[in-house]
């Protein structure tokens, strides 16, 4: 997993990101610095959250704003994160998350995209 990070102004800049609750943000930084691997595949988003000293609340306003897209795994995923960071080819290491890679498309904006699966995140937003 790569040591840097990166975030755009675009994304942390807008209006959707700076009108969520501060524990959301800080929740986002986090996730994406410490749980987010090459591809931006987080694999214990509760985990990270609850260190935090943070809710399932906070984590589903991330979900919910469309800033973390969920798999019925229990995995997250950044959905800016192709937006925020470039990582060169000969330091990228392929998610091992491969069923959740699966599911995700690239827009022409950069931005990750579930496929079609006809899977909600209904049970995820419960839990």
């Amino acid at each position: 997993m790569a040591k840097k990070r990166m975030f755009s102004p675009e994304v942390i800049g807008s209006d959707a990101f700076i009108s969520l609750p501060f524990p959301a943000q800080a929740l986002y930084f986090h996730l994406n610095l410490e749980g987010a691997d090459d591809d931006g595949i987080i694999g214990a988003p509760i985990r990270i959250t609850q260190s935090l000293g943070l809710t399932r609340k906070d984590l589903n306003e991330l979900i919910e704003a469309r800033f973390l897209l969920a798999f019925p795994s229990g995995r997250v995923v950044v959905k800016h994160w192709l937006i925020n960071n470039a990582i060169k080819r000969d330091r990228y290491t392929p998610s091992t998350f491969t069923e959740e890679r699966a599911l995700l498309r690239v827009k022409p904006n950069r931005a990750y995209t579930l496929k079609d699966t006809g899977v909600t995140i209904d049970a995820f937003l419960k839990g």
